[in-house]
């Protein structure tokens, strides 16, 4: 009988070293004796000798110095027991020949699924052991396991269907297709290049024909250098020059999404004129000015429409307020669901599906990081009619307002001066009954969609 056992290095009880047994077959009480160990001072009080006691405890054997050593899969649906008995589970193991780290991946195939993992993600605090315990003299022998995989799954698709289509194009297209998505700035350049020197026979018969051809030419690079795929973004329009058709709302979040935030919407929507019930739903600065000034403003046809955005907005800072305080130990779907037991489970999926890496145990991630204050920045130009001022909004973010500008300017706004709100000016020790407006720093955005050339980058402080 194969047993999974967990062992963990800390926890020792006087000379007596326990092993945890997770799954197991069998209901058994194991306790591994050190080597040259004496019996207990209780027990010798009992008078009894740690050899000479009358128990069921199997005797257990660790294996050190194995040539092979196992490996275990955790699948988060186990296969069928069928499929393991006939052997029709293909299972794979996979190395790169080229990094000294040991990246492996661990791919299963059946008739329906492929279940895939890498270890990656690997715990050194844990100690993983395959036990096999024979009944008959009551002794367990224990190795370790090299590696734990923990595999993800997925439906295999009807792939007859693919080859009936005739929109896949040509074999140049679909490289060209797959190098724009995927491939590497060198690869996109060296294809752009190959596009741009290409020259037809049906061009060269005359000068009209090619000049034709070298003007398609440079208004399709004009238009791949405008719409330029980015996944740190929400999808976005980058030809329109209707500035509310640029990021629809759609992209951001879903229907399906935003309908989770209802009850949140309903009481963000009772708080409009009521300061105590807007400060019992504890958000930030720019929610709470938004809610308290501009939302009652609005018609009420317009106030159910921005609820639940504020909502999943207020959702949105609150994840990201979590993995800033995370943002330098590793943790679990567990704890992100104690600490934020407010925020729906899908719409929390969602989240650590689009802002985390995947992996049991995550942690925050630059790129993925960067992405989720992009996010709220597009979700805030929507609610704000694409004309946000930065002070809110950087306070809630706990970031320098340069930060938060370069993370607005990334999605394609540009700085602006919003006016504020009317303040009385004072001449000596009179009140006099001007009003002067506020100018504060605002970032807008503009159509048509224009991207900074430079990313976002941190800068080195010289020493």
């Amino acid at each position: 009988t194969f047993i999974r056992v967990e062992f963990r290095s800390h926890q020792f009880y006087g000379r007596t070293t326990i092993f945890r047994f997770i799954h197991t077959t069998h209901s058994i009480d194991c306790r591994m004796e050190k080597k040259g160990s004496a019996a207990t001072p209780k027990a010798k009080a009992n008078g009894s000798d740690a050899d000479k006691r009358p128990t069921k405890r199997p005797r257990v054997e660790l294996l050190a110095g194995t040539a092979a050593k196992p490996i275990l899969a955790h699948f988060p649906t186990p296969p069928p027991a069928a499929l393991l008995d006939a052997g029709q589970l293909d299972v794979t193991l996979y190395r790169h020949v080229k990094k000294r780290s040991g990246a492996d991946a661990l791919v299963a195939n059946s008739d329906k699924m492929v279940y895939t993992s890498t270890n990656q993600y690997r715990d050194a605090t844990d100690k993983y052991f395959v036990a096999l315990y024979h009944k008959p003299t009551n002794s367990v022998q224990l190795v370790e396991a090299t590696q734990l995989f923990r595999m993800e799954q997925t439906l295999k698709g009807a792939r007859s269907n693919i080859a009936d289509r005739e929109d896949l194009g040509t074999y140049a297209e679909q490289r060209r297709i797959l190098t724009e998505h995927f491939g590497s700035n060198k690869a996109k350049k060296t294809l752009h290049n190959r596009i741009v020197n290409t020259v037809t026979l049906d061009a060269i018969d005359n000068q009209d024909q090619i000049k034709k051809a070298m003007e398609d030419t440079m208004a399709e690079d004009a238009l791949h250098q405008i719409a330029t795929i980015r996944t740190d973004v929400p999808a976005y329009n980058a030809l329109t020059t209707n500035v509310k058709e640029i990021y629809p709302r759609e992209n951001v979040v879903d229907d399906q999404i935003l309908e989770l935030f209802t009850s949140e919407a309903q009481k963000i929507l009772d708080s409009m004129r009521d300061k105590a019930a807007l400060t019992a739903l504890g958000y930030g600065n720019y929610l709470n000015q938004y809610i308290s000034t501009k939302l009652p403003s609005l018609s009420p046809s317009a106030q159910q429409r921005k609820a639940p955005l504020l909502a999943y907005l207020a959702a949105l800072l609150a994840f990201h307020s979590f993995t800033e305080n995370h943002s330098r130990q590793a943790f679990t779907r567990r704890d992100i669901e104690h600490a934020l037991p407010t925020i729906p489970q899908r719409a929390l999926q969602s989240f650590i599906e689009r802002f985390l890496p995947s992996g049991f145990r995550m942690r925050v991630q630059k790129p993925l990081q960067d992405k989720l204050v992009n996010w709220i920045c597009v979700t805030t130009l929507i609610i704000d009619m694409f004309i946000v001022k930065l002070q809110n909004i950087t306070s809630d973010l706990r970031k320098e307002p340069a930060r938060v500008a370069q993370h607005y300017q990334s999605v394609g706004c540009k700085r602006v001066v919003v006016r504020g709100a009317p303040s009385l000016s004072n001449t000596g020790n009179q009140e006099t009954e001007t009003q002067e407006v506020a100018k504060e720093p605002g970032m807008q955005l503009t159509a048509p969609l224009k991207f900074p050339e430079a990313g976002i980058r941190n800068k080195r402080k010289r020493t």
